[in-house]
């Protein structure tokens, strides 16, 4: 574990929070997603567990949300922890096929 990562600690969530929720006031969410649309664009939480096990959390995160294109963040960290960097980036960048991203056959 890196040093940044081992001297990390809640203190500054609030703020990085604040920070983030303004930012998204700045964006719209799309129409065209019902669930995204019953979304409160205001709820915003972190949850990280520590190295001993114990959880640090900040904000809403006792709320259900939708994951939408965010799993993709979630699901590369997960690929490089149980695969590794070299197998992850030779699959990563590569179309998985010449229909655009939002085809519905695809």
């Amino acid at each position: 574990m890196t040093k940044a990562l081992e001297s990390l600690t809640s203190a500054p969530w609030p703020d990085w929070l604040s920070a983030t929720i303004a930012a998204a006031q700045l964006g719209r969410l799309p129409s065209y997603i019902p669930l995204l649309q019953q979304a409160n664009s205001q709820s915003l939480g972190l949850a990280i567990w520590d190295k001993t096990g114990a959880m640090i959390q900040e904000g809403d995160t006792q709320i259900n949300f939708p994951m939408m294109s965010v799993i993709k963040c979630f699901s590369l960290l997960y690929l490089l922890h149980l695969r590794g960097e070299e197998w992850v980036l030779a699959k990563v960048g590569q179309q998985p096929s010449e229909l655009s991203f939002n085809s519905l056959p695809q």
